[in-house]
């Protein structure tokens, strides 16, 4: 029995316990886990795995009275810093799977929004009624070369898109 207790750590266990630490970890342990949360060893850390956890700690705000570094373990005190860098760290993996969604939502979209165009444009082919052999071509947008008029410029703003454009001679033909 005895062989077992040393086998699994249970006295060391009891002894970090009495100390009033409430969480043991590895260096290299602790550091995969917490190592989003700052960007000196996100995302991947090449240094010693103990200034790696003292990097995150400091960069947490954590107490010196909150945790402590032994040999090859960090000792966290209190439970609440540890869900407290649980919390930031679900925070993290929640932003980065935002920026995510947001890239695979804006993939599609354009991919959508190309198939719409062409199938629009496979919807006229060859169904001309006024010039019926003029040459079929996709709708680009911009006829009127608004990149060489500045007075057109200024009326459409920078990020809009012409979507239609037509030039007019005469606006009211009875005042001529």
């Amino acid at each position: 029995v005895l062989h077992q207790v040393e086998y699994l750590g249970l006295k060391e266990n009891i002894r970090v316990r009495r100390a009033g630490f409430a969480y043991r970890r590895l260096f290299d342990k602790f550091l995969y886990r917490y190592s989003i949360l700052t960007p000196k060893t996100w995302p991947s850390y090449r240094g010693n795995p103990r200034e790696g956890v003292e990097i995150i700690c400091q960069t947490v705000n954590m107490d010196l009275d909150q945790y402590q570094m032994g040999r090859t373990k960090i000792f966290i005190k209190n439970p609440e810093s540890l869900f407290l860098l649980e919390e930031m760290r679900e925070r993290k993996y929640d932003s980065y799977a935002r920026v995510i969604q947001k890239a695979f939502k804006k993939f599609t979209a354009r991919k959508r929004h190309a198939k719409l165009k062409e199938d629009a444009c496979k919807l006229f082919l060859n169904k001309k009624e006024r010039r019926r052999y003029s040459i079929n071509r996709n709708f680009i947008g911009d006829y009127i070369g608004i990149e060489y008029h500045p007075a057109l410029q200024a009326l459409a703003g920078k990020k809009e898109r012409i979507i239609f454009a037509a030039t007019i001679n005469k606006y009211d033909r009875r005042f001529k």
